[in-house]
């Protein structure tokens, strides 16, 4: 065999020092590629890209190319840890001192922590956080995303968080292992180490433990899973309150479970009728009548905290999304209906009715009400109402509105008279005056007399008592009369001090 010159030798060994150099060039660019996001391949040589929107994210691409061949040169000489965090770090100060905004920064730092932590592991990245991100909170942010971005298993990442002494740095950590766990599957041992929670961990766990239970996008924990998880975060007086904000987290999207979690004994009664009104409230939204049949069944099981005020309060949401549905479940369940949540029915009915201006209606639902206190509540609602209509309606022509209930033309009955004088009086005292003396005679005196207490209200308003007492002697019915000359003798009391 001929022998081969050492010329040769050398050219053989360049050729292929030179095919190596380029094929890890080309994987240290694919995986660059990767973490960005990108669809970048090389392909014969050539960067096979999807159309760029703009040529900056052609020049930034064409950079970051160059840049990383700059980078595979230096780690072909360099593979200790040292080396590599040198070369991360610079990698990471290069972005923070950048012009980019924040998002852009962010998505920079996530590559550079998931390649750091990739390489050398979360105990060693923390030794050397500082080297990267001085302090503050450019430290906490890239601590969050080395936890975030770590492959190290979850038990580890959970001691190394709490292994920080700083109070925010070690919150980053943690929320950056907390993300991770949601990104990677939630392994619950791992998690039960952190428990019982400290102080300044609780509100990082609360806002991961609403994120699993994101069912749209299917997390990968079971509703009970997470409650379970939530019971033994927090034992003792805590554990209630994170549960309820838990469950109004997530109860719009799992309303159903949310509610049968009503029947738990770690909620109290309190919570218990706040969160299962909430979710029946969304659900007669969603599906009127059979989620009022749950309602009543719910309601005289009695465990879930539903009372008879929750029966009125989701009737009357019934009766805002289908009137005559509701109106018809109302007949068709009355009868199976105590008398307490009978009343609740009314009342909303009441209220409804009022919304509606419909006040011969709000009246028959009244004497449907058979508890005095709720009736008199009811009636005073009612009483309101009306008065302001009767404001409106004087304000608007009050001659013609005085005249229809004084000739019993009207819906108000004589008691509003006084109430209807006052308000003109109160806009136009002149013309309420000169419209008076023009009709007093003609007008019979059980019903001027209430006219009389409007004119002795406005006096006595004035500090003219004198007057005042005039305009009383008209009056002919006894609480009327007695109310006005009380007010008469308190502004005398007063003028005397």
């Amino acid at each position: 065999m001929k022998a081969i010159s050492k010329g040769k030798i050398r050219s053989a060994v360049t050729a292929i020092a030179c095919v190596t150099l380029a094929s890890i060039v080309i994987v240290v660019i694919n995986r660059e590629c990767k973490y960005a996001g990108k669809t970048n391949k090389l392909v014969a040589g050539k960067i096979d890209q999807r159309k760029p929107h703009n040529s900056e994210r052609v020049g930034s691409f064409r950079q970051a190319v160059t840049n990383i061949r700059g980078e595979v040169g230096r780690n072909l000489n360099s593979g200790s840890l040292a080396d590599i965090t040198k070369l991360a770090s610079e990698r990471c100060r290069e972005v923070l001192n950048s012009n980019q905004n924040a998002a852009s920064k962010e998505i920079a730092l996530t590559t550079i922590a998931r390649d750091y932590v990739g390489k050398v592991g979360i105990q060693h990245a923390l030794v050397n956080i500082e080297s990267f991100a001085g302090r503050g909170a450019n430290q906490n942010l890239f601590m969050r995303l080395l936890f975030q971005e770590s492959i190290d298993p979850q038990e580890l990442l959970l001691q190394s968080a709490r292994s920080i002494s700083e109070s925010d740095a070690a919150r980053s950590a943690l929320d950056g292992a907390l993300r991770n766990m949601r990104t990677n599957g939630v392994n619950s041992k791992a998690l039960e180490t952190l428990f019982p929670l400290r102080e300044g961990e609780k509100d990082v766990f609360d806002e991961f433990a609403g994120g699993l239970i994101n069912y749209k996008s299917g997390d990968n924990m079971e509703f009970s899973e997470v409650t379970t998880l939530i019971c033994k975060a927090y034992p003792g007086d805590d554990q209630a309150r994170h549960l309820r904000n838990f469950l109004l987290d997530v109860y719009e999207s799992r309303p159903n479970e949310v509610l049968a979690y009503c029947h738990s004994p770690d909620l109290s009664p309190e919570i218990k009728k706040e969160i299962a009104e909430k979710c029946l409230l969304l659900m007669v939204s969603r599906n009127s009548g059979d989620a009022m049949n749950q309602a009543l069944t719910i309601y005289k099981d009695k465990s879930y905290g539903v009372s008879a005020s929750s029966i009125g309060l989701l009737i009357r949401e019934y009766l805002n999304i289908d009137y005559n549905a509701g109106q018809a479940w109302i007949a068709a369940n009355a009868s199976g209906l105590d008398q307490e949540s009978n009343d609740a029915v009314s009342r909303s009915l009441v209220d409804y009715s009022l919304k509606r201006k419909e006040l011969s209606e709000a009246r028959k639902w009244l004497d449907k009400i058979v508890n005095s206190n709720d009736r008199a509540a009811a009636e005073g609602r009612i009483w309101t109402q009306e008065r302001d209509n009767l404001r409106t309606e004087v304000k608007s022509n009050p001659t013609q509105t005085l005249q229809a209930i004084l000739s019993g033309q009207s819906n108000y009955g004589d008691y509003w008279i006084e109430e209807a004088m006052s308000t003109w009086i109160s806009k136009d005292f002149d013309k309420a005056q000169s419209w008076y003396q023009e009709n007093w005679n003609k007008l019979p005196a059980n019903k001027s007399q209430f006219l009389a207490a409007a004119f002795a209200n406005q006096a006595t308003g004035q500090g003219d008592t004198a007057t005042a007492r005039q305009w009383a002697a008209y009056i002919q019915d006894p609480k009327t009369k007695q109310r006005i000359e009380a007010g008469i003798e308190k502004t005398e009391a007063q003028s005397k001090n």
